[in-house]
Protein backbone atom coordinates (compact mmCIF):
# COMPACT_ATOMS: atom_id res chain seq x y z
CA UNK A 1 0.00 0.00 0.00
CA UNK A 2 2.95 2.34 0.94
CA UNK A 3 4.08 2.91 -2.30
CA UNK A 4 6.08 5.77 -3.40
CA UNK A 5 3.36 6.83 -6.30
CA UNK A 6 0.31 6.80 -3.86
CA UNK A 7 0.58 7.96 0.03
CA UNK A 8 -0.93 5.13 2.48
CA UNK A 9 -3.68 7.29 3.52
CA UNK A 10 -4.98 8.22 -0.35
CA UNK A 11 -4.69 4.68 -0.70
CA UNK A 12 -6.61 3.55 2.71
CA UNK A 13 -9.32 6.24 1.53
CA UNK A 14 -9.61 4.35 -1.75
CA UNK A 15 -10.20 0.98 -0.19
CA UNK A 16 -12.55 2.73 2.08
CA UNK A 17 -10.48 1.09 4.80
CA UNK A 18 -8.41 2.96 8.29
CA UNK A 19 -5.11 3.77 7.30
CA UNK A 20 -4.17 2.31 11.00
CA UNK A 21 -4.99 -1.20 9.55
CA UNK A 22 -2.85 -0.93 6.94
CA UNK A 23 0.36 -0.80 9.32
CA UNK A 24 -1.46 -3.34 11.71
CA UNK A 25 0.76 -6.91 11.64
CA UNK A 26 -0.89 -9.99 13.39
CA UNK A 27 1.95 -10.55 16.32
CA UNK A 28 3.11 -14.78 15.17
CA UNK A 29 1.35 -17.98 16.86
CA UNK A 30 3.62 -19.25 19.96
CA UNK A 31 4.47 -22.86 19.69
CA UNK A 32 3.02 -22.96 23.05
CA UNK A 33 -0.24 -21.57 22.32
CA UNK A 34 -0.45 -24.48 19.27
CA UNK A 35 0.64 -27.40 21.70
CA UNK A 36 -1.95 -26.22 24.46
CA UNK A 37 -4.68 -25.94 21.23
CA UNK A 38 -3.80 -29.49 20.12
CA UNK A 39 -4.53 -31.00 23.83
CA UNK A 40 -7.19 -29.05 24.26
CA UNK A 41 -8.74 -30.80 21.03
CA UNK A 42 -7.67 -33.96 22.10
CA UNK A 43 -8.71 -33.51 26.04
CA UNK A 44 -12.35 -32.52 24.71
CA UNK A 45 -12.73 -35.53 22.24
CA UNK A 46 -12.39 -37.69 24.87
CA UNK A 47 -14.44 -35.35 27.68
CA UNK A 48 -16.86 -33.23 26.03
CA UNK A 49 -18.44 -32.10 29.54
CA UNK A 50 -15.12 -30.42 30.29
CA UNK A 51 -15.43 -26.60 30.47
CA UNK A 52 -12.75 -24.01 30.64
CA UNK A 53 -11.65 -25.03 34.51
CA UNK A 54 -11.11 -28.81 34.27
CA UNK A 55 -9.16 -27.93 30.90
CA UNK A 56 -6.97 -25.31 32.49
CA UNK A 57 -6.28 -27.91 35.43
CA UNK A 58 -5.75 -30.46 33.00
CA UNK A 59 -3.14 -28.39 31.16
CA UNK A 60 -1.64 -27.42 34.37
CA UNK A 61 -1.46 -30.35 35.07
CA UNK A 62 0.95 -30.96 31.90
CA UNK A 63 3.47 -28.70 32.83
CA UNK A 64 1.57 -25.65 31.03
CA UNK A 65 0.51 -21.87 33.16
CA UNK A 66 -2.93 -21.50 31.57
CA UNK A 67 -5.55 -19.88 33.78
CA UNK A 68 -9.39 -20.48 32.96
CA UNK A 69 -9.60 -17.60 31.33
CA UNK A 70 -6.80 -18.22 28.98
CA UNK A 71 -7.99 -21.15 28.08
CA UNK A 72 -11.40 -20.47 27.59
CA UNK A 73 -10.16 -17.97 25.16
CA UNK A 74 -8.87 -20.81 23.43
CA UNK A 75 -11.59 -23.07 23.83
CA UNK A 76 -13.65 -20.21 22.48
CA UNK A 77 -11.24 -20.03 18.70
CA UNK A 78 -11.48 -23.18 18.41
CA UNK A 79 -15.33 -23.09 18.60
CA UNK A 80 -14.98 -25.89 21.32
CA UNK A 81 -17.93 -25.97 23.98
CA UNK A 82 -18.78 -28.09 26.64
CA UNK A 83 -22.39 -30.92 26.32
CA UNK A 84 -23.98 -29.96 29.75
CA UNK A 85 -27.93 -30.88 30.17
CA UNK A 86 -30.05 -27.79 28.98
CA UNK A 87 -33.03 -26.39 30.43
CA UNK A 88 -36.44 -28.38 29.49
CA UNK A 89 -38.63 -25.62 28.66
CA UNK A 90 -41.47 -27.60 27.76
CA UNK A 91 -41.87 -28.41 31.64
CA UNK A 92 -43.84 -26.03 33.93
CA UNK A 93 -41.42 -24.62 37.12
Amino acid sequence: MTTKEIPASVGAKLLDINRTSIYYKTSPVSDEELACKEIIDHLHTDNPTWGARQMSAQLQNRGYHVGRRKAHRYMNEMDIYPIYPKMNLSKRV
